[in-house]
């Protein structure tokens, strides 16, 4: 990856014509793909019908999450990655399921407590996870300056 380029505006139309005049120009490497960072798979539908449509053709696109992105990136940086996926939501599920048993009896987790008491056994723990590191997952992406803050 030569390099980071970063589109920034307020309409979405602008920026996808902005991107197919920059893919106009084709890489050095013909077989390396160019990489869109998108938020949802609707929009890299949409990129690339408004992409195809405005070059004649679409072709080596590759269009990951932020999290996968920034994940390449720091495999690419880290000689030897410590723990591949360590934040990823499956694994930050399991994580949650340990902790948070230990958590409910502590104060302020009532709500925790609660459901815990109601759900049915280890799957009503699973679900409660699985939500929380999805969650977690979301204030990634939507609300970094929160997660910063709590460092």
């Amino acid at each position: 990856m030569p390099g980071i380029t970063l589109h920034t505006g307020n309409r979405l139309e602008v920026l996808a014509d902005a991107l197919a005049a920059v893919l106009r120009a084709p890489l050095p490497d013909p077989f390396s793909p160019e990489t869109v960072i998108v938020q949802s798979r609707g929009m890299e539908r949409w990129l690339s019908m408004k992409i195809a449509r405005a070059n004649g053709i679409f072709a080596r696109m590759r269009f990951p999450f932020p999290n996968a992105a920034m994940q390449e990136l720091f495999n690419g940086v880290l000689v030897t990655p410590d723990d591949d996926g360590a934040f990823s939501r499956e694994t930050l599920t399991w994580r949650l399921m340990e902790i948070l048993p230990a958590c409910a009896g502590k104060a302020g987790f009532a709500t925790v407590r609660a459901y815990l008491g109601e759900a049915t056994g280890p799957l009503g723990l699973f679900q409660l996870a699985g939500r929380l590191a999805d969650m977690f997952d979301q204030y990634i992406t939507y609300r970094p300056d929160m997660v910063l803050g709590w460092e």
